[in-house]
């Protein structure tokens, strides 16, 4: 028989280390954990160790048998990974260096446009294979604002390898509206510019919603963005109910064949709340007629009240504001500066998040 190796939940584990080895077991590389230890033993062991567990009224798992046979069995296995590894850090390599790809996109693009968006690039040798330390973003943007008068802007980025290029044509980006245009956000305006109609905004003006920020005069059109605020807030409160454990345990044992149950305790728990702990296992090794063994141990529990401090969870609340907040932004507009108020109230505790954004104000 080879060896095995086994994780041991419960407390007080050095009790049982001790009790293996004065009945004679060689345990090996013992590994400790909160509440939990692995070592490795002889699989002659085995039914002793299963003894000894019942008796400490601890779990056992087997985790690891006949390790140095599925050691040698795994081996072409780890070649096999080791050479995929390879091949993707040669990939990774090129996909970091060099553009792979190239892709154009916007709203209502035709492929006059798109013709005209390649030969731009190709003029100022970016193609696929060139290298990404030789790519402008802010020069490439800027050509194509002047050799394409069919686009209002462009953005130009890379995301590793690939470079994405968003075009904004003009019929779209100033879409002519026979009423005023007013903000649907509180904002303080970043970039304001009137196709059509009469601009009564400035970059730096402090606008609601509601504002009139392009004056219908035969139409009205243009661009007007700015810094808009998405907030939301989590009231805490330090007094709580935890869950703690009375020292009671009660234990259910099954048997199942082919994950049908044919054999299982015939008493059953009284209590109200429990924490449950489960060991399964199998009796036989091939596995041809899987005989399975599951144990459970139910730990009674009670509710006990205590304080927790904000201090202790602030990072976990900051965390889950901070995407439950992201979650507000309108899809297509990267978050900005975030920031968080807190204010205490006694055992309450109030904490906004903020999250600055430049988005279009209509």
């Amino acid at each position: 028989m080879g060896k095995i190796q086994v994780k041991i939940t419960g407390l007080n584990l050095n009790r049982l280390i001790q009790k293996l080895i004065s009945n004679g077991v060689m345990v090996e590389n013992v590994e400790y954990k909160s509440k939990q230890i692995k070592f490795f033993i002889n699989e002659k062991n085995l039914n002793l160790l299963k003894k000894i567990c019942k008796e400490e009224r601890k779990i056992y798992t087997v985790i690891q048998k006949n390790f140095f046979k599925k050691l040698l069995y795994r081996i072409p296995y780890l070649f096999g990974s080791f050479f995929a590894s390879l091949l993707i850090f040669i990939y990774m390599f090129s996909f970091c260096s060099f553009v792979n790809e190239i892709e154009i996109i916007g709203t209502n693009l035709n492929s006059t446009l798109i013709a005209e968006t390649r030969n731009v690039l190709n003029n100022n040798n970016i193609f696929v294979g060139t290298n990404r330390d030789n790519v402008d973003s802010q020069k490439i943007e800027t050509k194509l604002m002047e050799e394409i008068c069919d686009i209002s802007s462009a953005s130009v980025k890379l995301y590793g390898g690939k470079l994405v290029i968003k075009l904004f044509p003009r019929t779209q980006q100033f879409e002519i509206k026979n009423d005023n245009i007013i903000s649907k956000y509180n904002a303080v305006v970043t970039q304001a510019q009137a196709h059509s109609g009469n601009l009564k905004v400035k970059e730096g003006d402090v606008v609601k919603v509601g504002d009139v920020l392009i004056e219908n005069c035969d139409g009205a059109s243009g661009i007007v963005k700015g810094n808009v605020y998405f907030s939301s807030y989590e009231i805490y409160n330090e007094n709580q109910n935890i869950e703690v454990k009375t020292g009671r345990v009660f234990e259910i044992n099954e048997i199942s064949v082919f994950d049908l149950v044919v054999l299982k305790s015939k008493n059953t728990s009284k209590f109200q709340s429990y924490i449950e702990e489960k060991c399964v296992f199998y009796i036989n090794d091939d596995l041809f007629i899987p005989v399975k063994c599951t144990k459970k141990l139910l730990y009674e529990t009670t509710i006990e009240k205590v304080t927790v401090p904000f201090e202790e969870r602030q990072d976990e609340i900051f965390q889950n504001l901070y995407n439950k907040t992201l979650a507000l932004i309108p899809s297509g507009n990267d978050a900005g500066r975030s920031s968080y108020s807190v204010v205490s109230d006694g055992s309450f505790t109030r904490i906004d998040c903020f999250i600055e954004v430049e988005i279009n104000l209509f």
